[in-house]
């Protein structure tokens, strides 16, 4: 069994302010990446309706408390479906 991580995803805007964020415990960031996708586009998927949204930062917490540094940076348009 592969070790679990600790991940947080920010959704920002264009000045790189947080709108909201999700915690996951996961093996890969991009099983992170995943399931935001099916969050945002799922049965609850208006709630995550962000117009100032930019981009989504997952960023990986070694120890479960501390950024260590920004993983992924991918475009909010990828998340939402049209």
């Amino acid at each position: 069994m592969k070790k679990q991580m600790t991940f947080i995803s920010y959704v920002e805007d264009k000045d790189g302010k947080m709108i909201d964020f999700e915690r996951f415990s996961c093996a890969r960031a991009n099983t992170v990446l995943n399931n935001l996708k099916k969050l945002y586009n799922g049965a609850w998927g208006s709630l995550y309706n962000y117009p100032n949204a930019d981009h989504v930062t997952i960023y990986a917490m070694p120890d479960g408390y501390n950024k260590a540094g920004a993983i992924i940076v991918e475009p909010w348009k990828n998340f939402k479906e049209i």
